[in-house]
């Protein structure tokens, strides 16, 4: 089990590093297009017809992925109030766990209503944003932040479930002892 929660901390490493290069490119082009595309309208009465579509993708993929990384950093949405009250350190890791395995049942719920959707859209080959790009290629951020979030709640349970150490140092000592 120490293997698995291992390779999933890995995994969850680089998926973090993928994602955070990610989002500071996708802002970058998001305020380069946009900007380009105000110079483009005010200064030359024009504008390029294929930016207002990728930018509104680019806000999609920004939206997943930050909703993403917000799990990671339990920054997503949550009420605190119970956590708040209680002044045990035990209880208070129940009621995160028990949170957490709310959060995970909710992510997986919506990961494969994503999947889904992406199999009925997929046969839809005719509308593209970027020219012989489907529609649905650039919706793929939509399941695979979904699979991001459901390892992450696994991740946050077990570093829960073994004391809250992040570096699973924690499954040495449980495994030996």
């Amino acid at each position: 089990m120490k293997i698995i929660f291992k390779l999933f901390s890995a995994l969850n490493r680089y998926l973090l590093a993928f994602e955070k290069v990610s989002l500071c490119i996708l802002l970058f082009t998001m305020i380069l297009f946009s900007f380009g595309q105000v110079v483009a309208r005010n200064v030359f009465s024009s504008g390029f017809i294929w930016v207002d579509p990728i930018l509104r993708m680019e806000v999609l993929w920004i939206t997943f992925i930050g909703a993403s990384l917000a799990t990671e950093y339990k920054q997503h949405i949550k009420i605190d109030f119970l956590v708040n009250v209680i002044y045990s350190a035990h209880l208070k890791r129940i009621i995160n766990t028990v949170a957490q395995v709310f959060a995970l049942a909710v992510c997986i719920l919506l990961f494969f209503t994503a999947a889904s959707y992406i199999k009925i859209v997929s046969p839809d080959t005719a509308s593209t944003i970027i020219h012989r790009i489907p529609d649905w290629i650039l919706k793929l951020v939509i399941p695979y932040c979904f699979f991001t979030m459901v390892l992450r709640c696994i991740i946050h349970i077990m570093r829960n479930y073994f004391g809250g150490k992040p570096d699973f140092q924690e499954f040495d000592s449980v495994s030996s002892g």
